[in-house]
């Protein structure tokens, strides 16, 4: 059977079988259990698939040596790009379908959960073609080792592959034996809490760490003032909701041709009712709410001035809005909660007793536990009496971590040596109203730097594209300082980064490869997100959820971003050479698709950095690495479908057209990733990741 080579007929008759299997057994037996591979199972299941990668390895080098095509097929390029192209295929119908638990779609007779495409990570095709991927991929490593040359090439392929190895066996091991308890803690209760509810059965467990709640703190941001129409209770302008932040007084700004002017803010307060109004008092005690004395003057109307108070509200005293005109009225928006944290005494079983800080984005560790701040009362607010934990136990964890490791080490490794593919050759200065005054120098520098690289004046052009970039870099970093947050939250503020980083990729092209045009189309896509950012701006204050405080949040999307700029420019080059220099001889079509595997090359290693800088962020923020939401599914379609272009263009090097659709496939994947995502079914109230305004 193995003598021959196999093709790609059989490769996609290996997939399909698979899925044909997994089907009928999804049909009969339900959704795959979630205790499949719990201890002992998966120390089983996991040592069977170790042995037969081992065994496949010694039959292999056997069949090397007597120059035998015996076995090659799962290490050959046939086998990963099928094996890759399966699971693409259902990871892309799992990012275009609302997933739900598969204990929800038990019962439900349309085909959409009877097949399992509801609840796809407990399908058994999709269990089955990723047991085949993994096994292929560790047959192409273990193949790679035995022919293993110390050299950059080498190595950075072996990082990569060990380390993608490592991170998804670690992860299939680690799936049913992570245990996770959620548990709500009361800081008026006479006891500790040691029950949790098991986040798989839902059912309430008794735990070996009792917690009691001894103090629940939030640190918010400023309060905003707003003008609502009292009829709707919609934010003024309706296009672009604005507000004054009261982050000091007094403080004074424009919303809606109203002149609003914060005269004092007390932080916590409560109203005293006089005979002729109400006014806020000093108050400290349970419930106390946030209060400003503001004074508002119409800009069209200068003898409409109105004056007074107004308060945020809480769950023990109603908002006091101030009334502008009959239809418009001054509101006080719940500040925004920056951090909290709970301050909790711990109890073990063999009676000791600990005290400790528990923070968002800084879990407690506790005899082999990860313990995490979740969330709160939000009726209650800064007043919340509860504080809701969650109790981790992963055993597997370092195991994960090292595969991550590896392949942040590869990915490095990729962009500082790039692998050839195959062809063997004042505050208010910066605030965003400003931003077109710093948009129109850059695009005329642009322009003028384009100009002077077609016409061969490279110095000048290099030097004005610079200064083009320090002009957009001074306005983001005009930004962080106004906003004291990275400007990284919103639509908009990635696209001004996107901005930049078009510019920076433009600057790299040319330098190295030399391409006159590549600025001017620099030119053109930097001013079409500047001139979208222009004409459409997203709200830019200062809040940021407190899951986004994270050291991770930076270099997570600006490794995105730079990843986005990068393999956008590889797919122009990529595109001007198939519709414009088609009838170049061969030895420019190498050039020029070399071009383009270095800048996927590049991309790549900035895209899987971003995405596992993201996933040690989402351990240490909610205590796991993958949760396969819409975003994390559509990332995940992005790094297949360009591990495709890679391993094709690696194994079929002329291929160029056939690599060229791949391309521009993975790029519109990306795009989805990027924004597309937002506006998908299956996204709607069921990610985190998605942008808001």
């Amino acid at each position: 059977m193995w003598q021959g080579r196999f093709g790609y007929r059989e490769g996609i008759f290996i997939i399909s079988g698979l899925a044909f299997v997994g089907l009928l057994l999804q049909v009969i037996a339900g959704p795959i259990p979630a205790t499949a591979f719990a201890y002992p199972f998966n120390l089983v299941g996991g040592s069977l698939l170790l042995a037969g990668i081992l065994f496949w390895g010694i039959f292999h080098r056997r069949a090397i040596r007597r120059n035998s095509a015996r076995f090659s097929f799962l290490s050959g390029h046939i086998a990963t790009l099928t094996s890759i192209g399966g699971l693409l295929l259902l990871a892309v119908i799992m990012g275009l379908t609302k997933q739900i638990p598969a204990e929800m779609g038990r019962g439900l007779q349309h085909p959409i959960h009877r097949l399992g495409l509801s609840s796809m990570l407990s399908a058994w095709y999709f269990l089955l073609l990723y047991l085949y991927l993994l096994f292929v991929l560790g047959c192409v490593t273990t193949d790679r080792l035995m022919r293993l040359k110390l050299n950059l090439r080498d190595g950075a392929f072996v990082m990569n592959h060990v380390g993608l190895f490592v991170a998804l066996f670690f992860g299939l091991m680690s799936s049913a034996d992570i245990r996770q308890y959620r548990m709500q803690v009361y800081s008026d209760s006479d006891y500790p809490e040691w029950r949790g509810i098991d986040q798989r059965t839902k059912k309430m467990v008794e735990l070996p760490v009792a917690i009691e709640l001894k103090k629940f703190e939030i640190a918010e941001y400023p309060p905003k003032l707003m003008i609502i129409r009292n009829n709707s209770g919609k934010a003024l302008p309706y296009s672009r909701p604005a507000h004054l932040s009261i982050d000091r007084t007094p403080s004074k700004g424009t919303i809606d041709r109203w002149q609003i002017e914060g005269l004092a803010h007390l932080p916590y307060s409560a109203a005293v009712v006089t005979k002729d109004s109400v006014v806020f008092r000093e108050f400290r005690s349970l419930g106390a709410v946030h209060s400003a004395r503001v004074r508002a003057a119409n800009l069209d109307f200068p003898q409409e001035v109105v004056s007074g108070w107004v308060s945020s509200g809480s769950h023990v005293f109603p908002y006091r809005s101030l009334r502008l005109t009959d239809s418009l009225s001054l509101v006080m928006a719940e500040p925004d909660p920056k951090q909290y944290s709970s301050q909790v005494y711990l109890y073990a079983e063999n009676g000791e007793i600990d005290s400790a800080t528990i923070l968002v984005n800084k879990p407690l560790r506790y005899r082999g536990w990860y313990i995490y701040q979740l969330s709160y009362n939000r009726e209650q607010g800064r007043w919340s009496t509860m504080s809701e934990l969650e109790l981790v136990k992963d055993d597997w964890l370092y195991g994960v971590y090292t595969g991550i490791g590896l392949l942040l080490i590869g990915a490095a490794m990729l962009f500082l040596g790039p692998i050839p593919a195959s062809t063997q050759a004042k505050r208010e200065d910066h605030d965003w109203h400003h931003f077109v005054y710093f948009a129109i120098p850059a695009v005329l520098l642009l322009i003028v730097s384009a100009l002077f690289a077609l016409y061969q004046r490279r110095v000048w052009a290099i030097c004005i594209a610079i200064a083009a970039a320090c002009v957009l870099m001074f306005f983001i970093g005009g930004m962080w300082h106004s906003l004291e947050r990275p400007p990284l939250r919103t639509m908009g503020e990635t696209r001004l980064w996107y901005s930049f980083f078009v510019i920076i990729a433009g600057l790299i092209i040319y330098i190295r490869w030399k391409y006159r045009w590549i600025l001017s189309f620099a030119t053109v896509l930097s001013t079409v997100f500047m001139i979208i950012n222009i004409a459409k701006p997203d709200i830019h204050n200062k809040t940021l959820m407190p899951a986004l405080e994270s050291p991770f949040f930076v270099p997570h999307v600006i490794s995105y971003i730079f990843a986005y700029a990068m393999l956008g420019a590889a797919l122009l080059v990529g595109g001007y050479f198939l519709f414009c220099k088609r009838k170049h001889k061969e030895v420019n079509a190498k050039v020029m698709m070399h071009t383009t595997d270095n800048l996927v090359y590049t991309g790549f290693a900035f895209l899987m950095t971003g995405l596992l800088l993201g996933a040690i962020w989402a351990k240490l923020a909610w205590g796991t690495y993958w949760n396969w939401d819409p975003k994390e599914t559509w990332a995940a379609i992005t790094v297949f479908s360009y591990l495709l272009y890679i391993h094709h263009r690696l194994h079929r090097p002329r291929a160029f057209a056939h690599s060229l659709v791949l391309l521009i496939v993975s790029f519109l994947f990306l795009q989805i990733c990027w924004y597309g995502v937002n506006y998908l079914p299956s996204a709607k109230d069921s990610s985190i990741h998605t942008y808001t305004r």
